[in-house]
């Protein structure tokens, strides 16, 4: 499953080969979007594995690209993790569980 980046504060002079250069050091990138708005340009870029990902995140956000400090985080905000799941699955047996122990103490 493919995981997706938002690469924020870009300056408008960052090309899609600076973008390229810098994060397909962390694995396979399946896509690049880059966009420019009045003031500053952001990306999106997605990656094959979702570990590469996360190394871009940890090792990318904050770096100076082009006299600007850039944002690397998860497109579609945070993705909290617990135990390796994500926060969606990790809900998902909570409540699972939650239930069987209802089931269990008042039935």
């Amino acid at each position: 499953m493919p995981d997706h980046l938002f690469i924020g504060r870009l300056s408008l002079n960052t090309r899609m080969r600076d973008i390229l250069a810098i994060f397909e050091r962390y694995g396979r990138i399946t896509r690049i979007d880059l966009k420019f708005g009045t003031e500053w340009a952001y990306a999106f870029v997605n990656y094959a594995n979702q570990r590469d990902a996360e190394d871009a995140i940890e090792h990318e956000n904050r770096r100076e690209v082009n006299g600007q400090r850039i944002v690397v985080k998860w497109a579609n905000g945070q993705r909290w993790r617990f135990l390796g799941f994500s926060s969606e699955l990790t809900i998902s047996v909570i409540i699972m569980i939650l239930v069987l122990l209802y089931y269990y103490c008042f039935y």
